[in-house]
């Protein structure tokens, strides 16, 4: 479910692309707009995303370089020469075919500038060419910048490589989150006790922040929790998930080599005795929703811990007094 959720909360483009609207079985080439669908996936082209950033008419810095997260699968595309590739165009309309009847004559080389950033890339033929312009790249679990490198070769007896076109990567961490122990809660790790004064029959709202840390490359990230609260028995009294926090980068710390540590807490209110169970679901950030991989949930040990339990109980209140009368 949860998935799902963050897939429909932030509506940005699935997967970038280098050139080139694309149902799979058809491509369409449409400059205007500059972006393919292929499989239901939006692919825009290098430097252009005009439903979020700019227009299609000017590139915009954030597009510039396609951002991915560590050990993910990306989808991307490079439009074949239309010289040799005539078969692949309807020349009355100008849309590409990509599938058993159209096929292209060239083939693709598609290379890394450095090492250690990927650990496959693979080519899709549905058309059985030997490689396509249409490739999964997984990558690894390194982080920082890389170039794709393409080329087209023709598939005749010509001596004419074809130049070399190229896709910025940034290969960033997963965003991580964790609980801060606020280490006044009498020796219990990750528990705490609020007292609360007065007749136990009287209606109390108490706020209690609980202090988290976020560590991403990304300039905002998205956390989902659940809120459970327990009667003075144990029985469970109700349930409330997928509670949505989003953090910015308003909130940084610190910021090392491109990775922001984040302050920032769940605020909860209590109003019933009882123990209240706190515990964090997931957290994602726009890249990491886009590369279909979760964060990391953890403990300050790296363990993986992500709940927080906090019991409120009525402070003891003394009844009536006795000693012995003075009139004895």
């Amino acid at each position: 479910m949860s998935k799902y959720f963050f897939k429909q909360l932030i509506p940005v483009a699935g997967i970038l692309l280098i050139n080139a609207t694309l149902t799979f079985g058809q491509i369409t080439d449409n400059p205007t707009n500059r972006n393919i669908v292929i499989e239901g996936k939006t692919l825009y082209e290098r430097g252009f995303n005009k439903d979020h950033h700019g227009s299609a008419d000017t590139p915009h810095a954030r597009e510039a370089r396609d951002s991915v997260t560590v050990t993910s699968t990306m989808t991307y595309f490079v439009m074949p020469d239309r010289f040799y590739n005539r078969e692949y165009f309807d020349p009355a309309t100008g849309v590409a075919s990509y599938g058993a009847t159209n096929r292209t004559r060239s083939a693709f080389e598609w290379t890394m500038s450095a090492t250690g950033f990927h650990t496959a890339i693979a080519p899709r033929n549905p058309n059985a060419t030997t490689t396509s312009p249409l490739v999964d790249i997984t990558w690894a679990n390194q982080r920082g910048q890389v170039n794709i490198q393409i080329k087209e070769r023709p598939q005749i007896q010509i001596p004419c490589d074809g130049e070399q076109a190229t896709i910025p990567i940034q290969v960033i961490r997963k965003p991580e989150v964790k609980f801060l122990n606020p280490g006044d809660n009498g020796g219990y790790d990750y528990e705490h006790i609020v007292c609360v004064a007065g007749d136990p029959a009287d209606p109390f709202n108490i706020e209690v922040k609980y202090p988290i840390q976020v560590i991403t490359e990304s300039h905002q990230v998205y956390i989902l929790y659940t809120l459970r609260h327990f009667d003075l028995d144990g029985a469970l009294v109700t349930e409330q998930k997928d509670i949505l926090l989003r953090i910015t980068e308003d909130n940084v710390a610190s910021t090392t080599d491109g990775v922001r540590t984040i302050a920032g807490s769940l605020t909860v209110t209590y109003n019933a005795f009882g123990s209240w169970e706190i515990e964090i679901q997931e957290i994602t950030d726009r890249i990491a929703r886009k590369s279909n991989v979760l964060g990391i949930v953890e403990d300050n040990d790296g363990s993986a811990k992500s709940t927080y339990t906090v019991t409120v109980l009525p402070r003891p209140q003394p009844g009536r007094t006795f000693h012995v009368p003075n009139n004895f």
